[in-house]
């Protein structure tokens, strides 16, 4: 009998303390979880603007899940835009790093070179710049954060309209990225009515060696409107050069115009008239950001913060599941973000959840 009374207390001690243990466990703040993330950013080179960005949105989303309990680590490697640095920074992270998910590379020549890395090892990344549109190599498991170029045609066109412009000419760059606003620019033109005069492609670097002959095709093109787009010194360059050559109709063209004036690079004359098509920001994502690094949020910085808050919540929902992280995120995502809401179509680019809007640049 008193041998079945001590078995007694030693089952309800065990049993009890597997109670507490578990109990406790549960009650434990969720910093122990850690989740790691790789990030192939561009932080020095042609596209470091973007890629800076891009790490303080990051940074912005992770001191926020840190404030949940949810610890991410994120190990940043950078590509210096350079498209075999890219491959090897994936590699790196990849064989040495073992993420969970991925972040970049960020412009679309650079997720062409990664691109067959990736797929090979079936590991989901995020790419907060890119849509499907501007890239030559598609992965399975690349998905894309940005809106597409093509949805930019709306809003030129309505421009257009309202402005009585019936006589465009189009600049763009010689790559992905230019051939989709090309696309992008016609339509506009055809929507609205008007007629385009002349194209013309300028190669990657060369923007300012050309820019001058093309310009003064342009003036005797008799175009009432010039739709651009390139990088930031091809902004530099064109808002230079037509204020020497005196061309004076308005300009259309990317982010890249904005940030060129907004750093104090350049400020147009005040009979240039330049705007410059941005994705509508968020206030409330602005009010943080300025809160946080003390400056307005530059491109991307959004959909950076909502990629790294979208990886978590598929990583969370998928875990210890018969779901991959790649299907989750392809037939189960929906998600409200600071810049919009995402829901990815059969391309791995973002259904319609935000809109381009026309900035004057100042």
């Amino acid at each position: 009998m008193k041998n079945k009374a001590i078995l007694g207390i030693v089952l309800f001690v065990l049993i009890f303390a597997s109670l507490w243990a578990l109990n406790d466990r549960a009650k434990r703040p969720r910093q122990e979880q850690t989740v790691r993330i790789g990030a192939v950013l561009s932080l020095t080179g042609d596209a470091s603007v973007d890629g800076q960005n891009i790490k303080r949105g990051l940074e912005l989303a992770r001191a926020d899940l840190a404030k949940k309990g949810i610890k991410v680590d994120i190990n940043y490697q950078d590509d210096k835009t350079n498209p075999k640095e890219s491959v090897t920074s994936v590699q790196y992270l990849i064989n040495s790093y073992k993420p969970e998910a991925m972040i970049g590379p960020i412009w679309s020549f650079l997720e062409d070179s990664a691109a067959s890395t990736i797929s090979q090892n079936k590991i989901v990344t995020y790419s907060p710049a890119g849509t499907s549109e501007i890239v030559n190599e598609k992965s399975p498991f690349i998905f894309h954060g940005t809106i597409k170029n093509a949805e930019k045609a709306e809003p030129v066109a309505k421009w257009l309209k309202a402005n009585n412009k019936k006589k465009v000419a189009i600049i763009v760059s010689q790559d992905a990225w230019g051939n989709s606003h090309e696309q992008a620019y016609r339509l506009a033109a055809q929507m609205a009515g008007a007629k385009v005069m002349m194209t013309e492609k300028t190669p990657f670097g060369l923007e300012d060696s050309s820019l001058s002959t093309i310009l003064a095709k342009v003036k005797d093109s008799g175009a009432d409107a010039l739709l651009w787009t390139g990088y930031n010194d091809g902004a530099l360059n064109i808002i230079r050069k037509t204020k020497e050559l005196g061309i004076n109709i308005p300009i259309i063209g990317s982010e890249g115009f904005s940030w060129v004036v907004a750093s104090g690079k350049i400020k147009p004359s005040n009979d240039q008239e330049i705007y410059a098509l941005k994705t509508k920001i968020n206030p409330e994502f602005t009010k943080k950001f300025r809160a946080q690094f003390g400056e307005e949020p530059g491109t991307y910085a959004d959909t950076a913060y909502d990629g790294l808050m979208i990886l978590i919540q598929s990583i969370e929902n998928t875990k210890g599941k018969q779901i991959s992280l790649q299907s989750y995120l392809k037939n189960d995502l929906s998600y409200e973000g600071f810049a919009g809401h995402y829901l990815f179509d059969k391309n791995n680019d973002r259904e319609k959840g935000s809109e381009w809007v026309m900035e004057k640049v100042n």
